[in-house]
């Protein structure tokens, strides 16, 4: 079966998946979960867009760190089970869907326009982290943009 797989690494990153046939997997990102699904679909056709960060000015030293290693260990798993990636910038996929707004937008007018370009794709797709939540997550929009637009390219 083929899958496409999106990951967004942020620190509310998530993982999507959307397979040939069936519903949407979506899942937060977590060191386990990343295990546990990339050993489950390795034996499926898969590619991922892994969203490609860097350092922003304003950031902490070790914060950034921390996120490079996490971003290391993400590339690190999906090699390990053998799932293809590419690293996709946010501007580039961004565009695909719309939602590219650039910076005279605050982060949450950015964010919230991921989470509609996401819905209006995928209108039955839940994006909150579970039942208690009453917001919507941008981590699993990006992801689930991620994944489509994996989809969409290769």
């Amino acid at each position: 079966m083929k899958r496409w797989v999106g990951i967004d690494p942020g620190s509310a990153g998530a993982i999507a998946m959307i397979p040939e046939e069936g519903d949407i997997e979506i899942y937060p990102l977590e060191r386990d979960t990343l295990k546990a699904v990339c050993h489950t679909w390795c034996f499926d056709d898969c590619i991922c867009c892994l969203e490609k960060v860097s350092a922003m000015p304003g950031q902490g030293v070790t914060s950034m760190f921390t996120f490079g290693k996490n971003v290391g260990y993400i590339q690190g798993v999906l090699e390990a089970n053998c799932i293809g990636y590419q690293e996709i910038s946010p501007p580039v996929w961004k565009k695909e869907f719309g939602c590219n707004l650039g910076k005279n937008f605050s982060p949450k007018e950015r964010k919230q326009a991921d989470i509609d370009a996401c819905k209006k794709l995928y209108p039955n797709v839940s994006l909150r982290k579970s039942a208690r939540c009453t917001t919507d997550s941008d981590g699993f929009a990006d992801a689930i943009l991620l994944a489509t637009y994996a989809k969409r390219k290769f």
